[in-house]
């Protein structure tokens, strides 16, 4: 059985539904999923921009890829200092893309 069996209706004005209308882009919720976030206080976030998924992925295979070389370069003398370089250079491309996500 529906949990919620309470039909509620409500005018807007041309502002206020050209708000809800904007809101509900921003944060990728239906009208109702956001209107009970509301009602309940919860925080709301915005949806992150499909690009961000994208490069979270790709960042993944590069930080794979880091680390299988960095395997190979362990064994050989003296690639600890490239492999070191690499290593921070991830990070902080990592720190990159979690800045993106924040300022969004």
């Amino acid at each position: 059985m529906r949990n919620r069996n309470v039909p509620v209706m409500v005018y807007l004005s041309a502002e206020e539904y050209a708000k809800l209308q904007s809101d509900l882009k921003r944060t990728g919720l239906t009208q109702s999923k956001y209107l009970r976030a509301l009602i309940m206080e919860r925080k709301i976030k915005e949806r992150l921009h499909p690009d961000y998924y994208r490069l979270c992925t790709e960042v993944n295979r590069v930080g794979g890829n880091i680390n299988q070389i960095a395997r190979i370069a362990n064994a050989q003398p003296g690639a600890a200092v490239d492999v070191a370089r690499v290593e921070y250079l991830l990070r902080e491309l990592i720190r990159m893309v979690h800045d993106l996500a924040e300022t969004e």
